[in-house]
């Protein structure tokens, strides 16, 4: 399988594998624009992104692990299967200003995903419970600590919100719902924190 290089691309319509375990090299996508095309992301970060942007876009992770999907703008993108540890919005690396709006998440499973700035949390949608999503910025971790929170939970939020400002997303099967239960929550469609 050939890895995806694409510099100074503008494409539409495409299909595009990303990490699979049979590519000897990281794909990459650099000031690039993507277009109503279908992206499988697999396995465990291969890939390397700058300065590029996906509108009206398929991306399906097939237990996608450790992808920087940062220093990418996503309008109007729909999101399925399994995001272990990925990571959307500004990086710091780098001064690309980034948004992500209007993209569909209600299908994928989230799990320590950060959304490190560029989120336009309103227009965007998220998956239910066992979904939660954190706020950064307006975590209490002495109160959420106080409550019995499950405390490997309780050390991947904090591991997770001490990146930088922003949105982390956890997938809380393993764990109670009860302690989350008195949180107010923002919308029915999700859990915000």
């Amino acid at each position: 399988m050939d890895r995806v290089e694409l510099h100074d691309a503008n494409v539409t319509d495409v299909e595009l594998i990303l990490g699979h375990k049979d590519q000897r090299f990281a794909s990459s996508i650099h000031d690039s624009q993507i277009a109503s095309s279908n992206i499988e992301l697999i396995g465990n970060g291969r890939l390397l992104m700058s300065n590029s942007t996906f509108d009206d876009c398929e991306v399906v992770g097939k237990r996608a692990s450790g992808a920087s999907l940062q220093s990418a703008s996503w309008t109007n993108c729909t999101f399925r299967g399994k995001f272990t540890d990925c990571q959307f919005g500004h990086d710091l690396r780098r001064d690309v200003k980034v948004i992500i709006q209007e993209c569909d998440f209600s299908d994928a499973d989230l799990h320590i995903v950060s959304f490190r700035g560029g989120l336009d949390f309103q227009s965007c949608r998220f998956a239910a419970w066992p979904t939660v999503l954190f706020e950064s910025k307006q975590l209490d971790i002495p109160e959420l600590t106080k409550r019995g929170l499950h405390p490997r939970l309780l050390s991947i939020i904090k591991v997770g919100s001490a990146r930088e400002e922003g949105w982390l997303a956890l997938n809380v099967t393993k764990y109670d719902k009860s302690d989350f239960d008195s949180q107010e929550r923002k919308e029915d469609s999700f859990a915000a924190f």
